[in-house]
């Protein structure tokens, strides 16, 4: 088991600490925003809300795994400092069980993400088969995983131990082909609505701006390349040498890559949290002070810039200046009223610009767009059956 002595922790810890600290909270404050925003949008909790909650669990157990390697264990200490074995063994064992953690929280956030494309767009064929085939490879690889982390050193905590006699298999070629399936299954997420999410019937910046919500795992691909890099590195006879200190990078992103996660899957609940945030009374009243203080700093400059001689002593210049600006606004208004008739659009331009195309009519029919809110669909097993025998 993992014993724990606090010790006074270098800057390498420290800095392992904060990190790890922040990207928590990050990803507790989205996945907690998923229960105002389910009632807000009178939806009730599915799958993907679980699995995102589950995932949270092991993103904490990671960073627990973290605290430990980083004041019990040799994390940033220099191996010089490292005299007694006990302090390289309970960082190790620490970032055993913590690379587990990973593969657990890594798996339920793209089981959450997969659960909400499929919600949104069961209609289609493609994106509907797509869910099942990155579900299907999404479970194989979490079991590789845990194969991989059982069986790689005989006896078990060989991995960690040096006191008895065992073996272990090449443990960085090992995560450097997990890290890589890792980043591969990330990046067909991605791809997997982006075809149906063109095809949507809006204006082409609305078009992007859903599409940006659904990439932002793009940023969580970065992540993994660079994690790639730092295994390699670490491989290197000079970084293992110096393990305790050069594995810092490796352990940063093995943190922050699943807490992205859970925050990339509760994104696209965030509008409708917002909405409701600009309806209430504090916001209205912040937005109204903000608008004030503008408009005073506007009339403010724009008094700075009067020139002085355009000034006349009895204010007689200053006073036809106004009224001209009173006449030729209320001739704006007028000419304004007068062209409203002809750019009025009629009804039926404005729903043909904003409805969905025909194949995801019915499942987006309900969705505020403008909101980029999705609610999970009200459909019976049988209506999704006919529907989906209509469609072939």
């Amino acid at each position: 088991m993992i014993e724990i002595t606090i010790r006074r922790d270098s800057t390498v810890a420290i800095n392992l600490i904060a990190v790890v600290s922040l990207f928590l909270l990050l990803a507790t404050i989205a996945a907690f925003l998923r229960i105002p925003a389910r009632r807000y949008t009178r939806q009730k909790f599915n799958f993907s809300d679980y699995t995102a909650f589950l995932a949270l669990f092991f993103v904490a157990g990671l960073a627990v795994t973290q605290y430990v390697s980083a004041i019990s264990g040799g994390v940033g200490r220099p191996m010089a400092d490292l005299k007694s074995r006990k302090y390289i063994n309970t960082t190790i064992e620490a970032l055993k069980f913590g690379w587990l953690m990973w593969a657990f929280a890594n798996t339920c956030v793209r089981l959450s993400m997969l659960h909400l494309i499929y919600t949104i767009f069961w209609a289609q064929d493609f994106t509907r088969r797509g869910t099942y085939v990155l579900s299907i490879a999404n479970a194989m690889f979490f079991v590789a995983c845990l194969v991989d982390w059982a069986v790689i050193c005989r006896p078990f905590n060989f991995y960690w131990r040096n006191d008895i006699k065992g073996v272990c298999g090449n443990i960085q070629q090992s995560m450097l082909l997990v890290a890589i399936f890792n980043l591969i299954l990330d990046f067909l997420l991605i791809l997997l609505p982006l075809p149906s999410l063109w095809k949507l019937r809006l204006p082409t910046h609305r078009k992007i701006g859903v599409c940006i919500i659904f990439s932002m795992g793009a940023v969580i691909c970065a992540i993994t390349v660079v994690r790639i890099y730092t295994i390699r590195e670490f491989a290197k006879p000079s970084a293992k040498k110096q393990w305790s200190t050069t594995i810092f990078p490796d352990a940063v992103l093995t943190s922050v890559e699943p807490s992205l996660g859970v925050i990339n899957a509760s994104i696209p609940l965030f509008p409708a949290v917002y909405r409701k945030l600009t309806e209430t009374a504090f916001w209205q009243r912040s937005t109204s002070m903000f608008s004030s203080f503008r408009s005073k700093s506007t009339q403010s400059n724009s008094s700075k810039d009067t020139l002085p001689h355009e000034e006349s002593k009895d204010g007689t210049w200053m006073r036809q200046k106004s009224l001209r600006k009173v006449d030729s606004g209320l001739t704006q208004e007028k000419h304004s009223d007068g062209l409203s008739e002809k750019t009025t659009k009629k009804p039926s331009d404005v729903e043909s610009q904003t409805s969905p195309d025909s194949f995801l009519n019915d499942e987006l029919a309900g969705i505020d767009m403008q909101g980029m809110a999705f609610p999970q669909p009200t459909y019976s097993k049988n209506q999704k059956k006919s529907h989906l025998e209509t469609h072939k």
